[in-house]
């Protein structure tokens, strides 16, 4: 349906100096809505602001238009 994993490299220019990196794979994105999903079910606080994290940076830089982050509340058995 049009869904797929997806990979960024992101690159920007400090004092002339070009710097590039590639952001973790994005569970699922969509090409033709710019909406990206992350799926992480055990989440832990790491993984959850690297999640986050990646997800802001791409919408920063207009790579997606949407970051959607599901994971399950520490409370759930």
């Amino acid at each position: 349906r049009g869904w797929a994993e997806k990979k960024f490299e992101v690159a920007v220019s400090i004092n002339g100096q070009s710097h590039s990196k590639e952001t973790h794979i994005i569970d699922l994105y969509s090409e033709d809505d710019g909406i990206a999903i992350e799926i992480e079910w055990n989440n832990k606080d790491t993984f959850y602001h690297r999640d986050l994290n990646n997800l802001a940076l791409l919408h920063q830089f207009e790579c997606i238009k949407c970051g959607i982050l599901i994971t399950k509340a520490s409370d759930w058995k």
